[in-house]
């Protein structure tokens, strides 16, 4: 599944897509401060595990691009993003 992040001021919508299947699943929308959009998207990360996150770097996207690997640490996600956005879960 990859998942794209679309940043406005006040909330961020999740775009979920099952690339393997062809399916675009309905999007999720999480609200708060840019802190708590990261905090909820590494939550559903963790919940779905999906293979790829690509982050909105324009305009408000770049405050949630910036938090989410600060809230991945201080939630001890478990799993890791790579620079290209590929995510490796290290369950354990």
């Amino acid at each position: 599944m990859l998942y794209i992040v679309d940043t406005e001021r006040e909330s961020s919508l999740i775009h979920r897509v099952d690339v393997e299947n062809g399916i675009y699943l309905m999007p999720r929308r999480v609200h708060g401060t840019f802190q708590d959009q990261a905090r909820a998207i590494v939550q559903l990360i963790e919940k779905e595990e999906p293979s790829q996150i690509v982050f909105d770097r324009s305009g408000y996207g770049i405050g949630v691009a910036d938090m989410f690997p600060m809230e991945m640490y201080n939630m001890r996600a478990y799993f890791e993003v790579d620079i290209k956005g590929n995510i490796t879960h290290t369950k354990m």
